[in-house]
């Protein structure tokens, strides 16, 4: 009895580990573009793109992530992704078939800040989830401060 209950501790803390995965939440994300655009104003967004594609850049926090995309819909820094730098990403799409940036750009161009929804399917498990990116216009980039349920 005493191993098998071992065993269960063992298991279930297995699974807890390979289950968690921080959430970044929508004020994780407005503090990450908060950080980002105050950066950008204080530097310029050259040396914003510079900082966000560092590993260890004091502007990345918990699980959200800054992308930057310029006006065409190509990737100017991307953190988790850097081999997307100078890719065209207008064409992505989500597990929906909605274009993934197409609506960011709108937003950006519109109103200059907002929020995007889309569909993917997490690397790990393949299992669908809804994403969440907050976008803003920095000049003549966007910024999208992303997030997962």
């Amino acid at each position: 009895m005493k191993s098998s209950l071992i065993g269960l501790v063992i298991i279930g803390a297995a699974a807890a580990a390979v289950s968690f995965k921080p959430q970044a939440t929508k004020e994780d994300a407005q503090a990450a573009m908060e950080r980002a655009t105050r950066y950008a104003a204080s530097n310029g967004n050259e040396a914003l793109v510079k900082s966000l594609q560092k590993a260890n850049s004091p502007l990345h926090a918990g699980a959200t992530r800054v992308l930057v995309l310029d006006m065409a819909g190509n990737v100017v820094a991307d953190p988790t992704q850097p081999q997307r730098v100078g890719r065209n990403v207008l064409d992505l799409k989500d597990t929906h078939g909605n274009y993934l940036f197409v609506d960011a750009l709108q937003v950006a161009n519109a109103s200059g800040e907002g929020w995007v929804y889309y569909k993917t399917r997490s690397p790990m498990t393949r299992a669908e989830r809804r994403e969440a990116a907050l976008v803003k216009r920095q000049g003549d980039v966007v910024l999208l401060a992303t997030l997962n349920d």
